[in-house]
Formats: structure tokens, C-alpha cells, sequence
């Protein structure tokens, strides 16, 4: 039985616009793409907050003598809530599967942890992920952070800028680090990659943060790199000793302070890739950085890259983007 077809004649003095075929296709396919976005989306991001933090989480198990313990003097033993918490991290949903279909969102795959939301898919958009930047927030929130990073143990975890107390509440947790590199913490090391090692060079010993956290995101990252420390322009000699090994490398990172003409000076020498590192290091007028910053950007020697003041981690990334073209 075929369907019925039904003709509506409009009263009399009506009048009427001819019918646009073209526009009544544009509509339904805009029904049909609002059908699929709705699939595509399945349940909607978890809303900040939604989700227990770490302390509300030991809070929640601060009573529990079964599963928290408690110490000597008969106090809960706060190294057990840690553990529990973090793992109860690990568990919270990231709100990036439709449950329905089964198909991953159009969104960026997001951890949402309430105070941070974590971006997980950026390893795969980028090549690096993203790294923790631990000064400021909270040792809680920096527990709460890595203990969900690591639930993917394919995706290395760097943090950096940490302090004793972010240390020690990670230790606490039993997130130990794979590996220290003074301030910097790093687990789930990537594969080495087949390239030249990455050079990096500092003028001053007390540069030596900023290094550290450049060689650990380079290690982290798979980046084989070697440090070469102290070899200042002050004592020019100190740097040409170092020469012949550049040779070797695939791309110089320059760390100094002061006035910063380390980077201008190997730019003069050798024909690597440079990244220049001003450092907050320094007498006088050095105003935290800035005089080392403004003088690399003014460098005579041409072809210099140049990160932020004590960016480390910021000169590893641009070293690995470049190391990468030539692989």
C-alpha cells in the first residue's frame, strides 16, 4: 500500500511563496546534523566542582579505621587517606566517552577535577602533554593532578616549579617520581628518540634549576640530552674548551643570566640550532630577568630562538619540535 499524499489548498486571497525544494533538503539536513552532534556529545562535561576533591575525599575516609587506618596515638593515619583519595581520582570520569554510542566526543579529551581540568589529548595533538606547573597550587591539588595522569601510563607526567611540601604530600600518596630533577619530577619516561643528544649550556652554576629542568623534560619527553655547566663568557676560555663537543649535538639550549651573551656568543661560534634561556640570575640591574631577556632579543647574531625568563621546560619543548624535523 503506497503512502497517501494529502494537498492542502490554502483561503482564498492568501497568497503564497513557490515551494524551494533546495531549502527543504538544507533543513532536513540540518535535523539529521543536530541528530548526529547529539550522538557525538552523548552526556554532557561534568560540571566544575561536581567532583570530589582530594581532601573532601579523605575527609570522607578520615573515620574509616578499616580502610584508613590510624596511628599510634590513635589519629587516622593520613598517608593511607592520600592513597585512597588519589586512587578515587583515578576512577573519576573525564566525561569524554558517549556512553550511548560508545564513540569518543568532538571535544578535546578533558579530565575535569573540578579546580584544574586536565588535558589529556594533547600528547596526541602536540607530541608533548601537559606538564604541571606546581608553584601555586596546592600540594592536594598537585596530588589530586598526578595521581589521575598517571592512570594512563602511556603518557608521561612532568612536574615542575615543586616545593618541599608538594614532595612530600606526592611521597605521602606513594606517587613517587621516576626520576628528580631539583624542582622538576617526572614519570612514564617516553621511548628514546634515534637523535643527536641536545645540548645544554649554562653559564653560571647557579643556573642550575633551569637546567635541571630542561635535561629532565628532555629525558622525559625521549630526548637524550647532556648538560654542560659553568662555562660562561666571563671565562671565555671555559666555553671554547667545550666547542669540539657541539658538534655532536642537534640543538644547543643556552642558559644564562646576567647579561644573558652566552647565547650570542655559541650563535658566533657553531651553526646548531640555538635556544636561548635568560635566567633571573645576577647583580645590579638585572631586574629579575628582564635585562638578560631584553638583552638576547637584541643579539647581533642572527637565528636565535628565545624562550621565557627561567623557562626550562619551555626550551625543552622547542628543542624537541626541532629535533623532530630532523629525524
Amino acid at each position: 500500500m503506497g503512502d497517501a499524499t494529502t494537498s492542502v489548498t490554502p483561503p482564498a486571497g492568501t497568497e503564497t511563496d513557490p515551494v524551494d525544494d533546495a531549502a527543504i533538503e538544507d533543513a532536513a539536513a540540518d535535523d539529521a546534523s543536530a541528530e548526529e552532534i547529539a550522538v557525538f556529545e552523548g552526556t554532557p562535561e561534568p560540571e566544575a566542582g561536581d567532583e570530589p576533591s582530594v581532601d573532601e575525599l579523605a575527609d570522607e575516609t578520615a573515620g574509616d579505621e578499616d580502610t584508613a587506618g590510624a596511628t599510634a596515638d590513635g589519629q587516622p593515619d593520613r598517608s593511607a587517606i592520600w592513597q585512597r583519595a588519589v586512587a578515587t581520582a583515578r576512577d573519576q570520569p573525564t566525561g569524554s566517552i558517549d556512553q550511548a554510542g560508545g564513540r569518543r566526543d568532538r571535544r578535546p579529551l578533558i579530565a575535569d577535577l573540578g579546580h584544574t581540568r586536565i588535558d589529556l589529548d594533547r600528547i596526541r595533538r602536540t607530541g608533548m602533554p601537559e606538564a604541571v606547573y606546581a608553584r601555586d597550587k596546592e600540594p592536594h591539588q598537585v596530588v589530586e593532578i598526578v595521581g589521575k595522569m598517571l592512570s594512563n601510563p602511556d603518557i608521561p607526567v612532568l612536574v615542575t616549579r615543586t616545593s618541599q611540601a608538594h614532595r612530600d604530600a606526592l611521597s605521602a600518596a606513594l606517587l613517587v617520581p621516576d626520576a628528580i630533577w631539583s624542582e622538576t619530577l617526572t614519570w612514564n619516561h617516553a621511548a628514546r628518540l634515534d637523535v643527536a643528544p641536545v645540548a645544554v649550556v649554562s653559564g653560571g652554576t647557579s643556573d642550575q634549576s633551569v637546567v635541571d629542568e630542561c635535561v629532565g623534560a628532555l629525558t622525559a619527553l625521549g630526548v637524550p640530552a647532556r648538560a654542560v655547566r659553568d662555562v660562561g663568557v666571563a671565562g671565555l676560555h671555559r666555553l671554547l674548551d667545550s666547542i669540539d663537543g657541539f658538534a655532536e649535538s642537534s640543538v644547543i639550549v643556552a642558559v644564562a643570566g646576567m647579561e644573558a651573551s652566552l647565547a650570542t656568543v655559541l650563535a658566533g661560534l657553531v651553526p646548531n640550532p640555538i635556544v636561548a634561556v635568560p635566567t633571573s640570575v645576577g647583580y645590579g640591574a638585572t631586574f629579575d630577568g628582564l635585562t638578560a631577556l631584553l638583552s638576547v632579543m637584541s643579539s647581533c647574531a642572527p637565528g636565535i630562538s628565545v624562550v621565557g625568563i627561567d623557562n626550562g621546560f619551555g626550551a625543552a619543548c622547542a628543542a624537541l619540535r626541532i629535533v623532530r624535523t630532523l629525524n
